[in-house]
């Protein structure tokens, strides 16, 4: 198994799975719609509690709501981060044994379950800011033109030239930034795998895994684009969904144990050489 072959690993592993896996997709992203509407409402309710405040009189009853829709929004957020870690979770270990329908809702202990939902929301900060962060050039080429433009009288030529270099700039800008944040992808196989690993232990070991694979997971990932734009017609869903997220199970698991990083020991291959006894 390697990244490059992860599409075909993932085939093979769905021969025995299609179905679970497809009812763990699906399921996620209905459990994912399900908490981002608790969390739109819980918000929206925070809001609109503010305008009629005023004509309520018991304090108590105002401090009791807030404190409600907050309860409500900090738990769709870490409920949120559970079933995205379960799904990811339930996928990368189907890679070594064919799991269950039941094994998706097996819980971790309350102290993990803290620590996946800090280190979800975490890494999806950090990931957003260092993909902004490769699109710095093409945003200072962008400022460079228009101050250029307002300044001085460029040729038209220079001026398509301009906008030619910067077109070309942002599939590039674009390109690097996914494969910077393919470290993240990495962190939920680690916590699967190693669940004593802390979170800046599976970051920083995240980051260790993404010098050698982040380029070949953004290609991995960039193959399956055309793909996912199909699943706007609904049918290609039920099919590209499960063996997208078996494909990226594949492509962690063989990183993770190409590192030895797997807590579960490699069972050696021993060969047994027999020989005929000549009369």
């Amino acid at each position: 198994m390697t990244l490059t072959t992860a599409k075909i690993d993932a085939q093979k592993v769905l021969l025995d799975s299609r179905k679970t896996a497809l009812f763990v997709s699906l399921f996620t992203v209905f459990l994912k719609l399900f908490f981002t509407a608790v969390l739109l409402v819980s918000a929206y309710s925070m809001t609109i509690l503010s305008e009629f405040t005023r004509i309520w009189e018991n304090v108590y009853l105002k401090i009791l709501c807030f404190l409600l829709f907050s309860l409500a929004i900090l738990f769709a957020l870490l409920l949120y981060a559970l079933t995205d870690f379960s799904e990811k979770r339930w996928f990368y270990k189907n890679t070594r044994t064919a799991q269950t329908s039941a094994d998706f809702f097996k819980l971790p202990s309350i102290q993990h379950i803290l620590k996946i939902g800090f280190l979800f929301w975490l890494r999806r900060l950090l990931g957003v800011g260092c993909f902004l962060l490769y699109l710095v050039p093409f945003a200072a080429g962008c400022g460079g033109l228009y101050y250029a433009l307002r300044t001085a009288d460029l040729p038209i030529t220079s001026l398509y030239m301009a906008l030619a270099a910067l077109l070309c700039m942002l599939p590039l800008c674009v390109y690097f930034g996914l494969a910077a944040v393919q470290r993240f992808t990495f962190c939920d196989g680690l916590l699967a795998e190693n669940p004593e690993y802390s979170t800046v232990e599976t970051l920083r070991t995240a980051k260790l895994l993404a010098k050698t694979y982040s380029f070949a997971s953004a290609n991995l990932k960039l193959r399956f684009l055309l793909w996912q734009a199909a699943c706007l017609l609904i049918f290609p869903l039920f099919y590209v969904l499960p063996y997208y997220r078996q494909t990226v199970g594949c492509a962690v698991r063989f990183a993770i144990d190409k590192k030895h990083l797997s807590s579960v020991p490699q069972k050696p291959i021993v060969f047994l050489l027999s020989a005929k006894a000549t009369a």
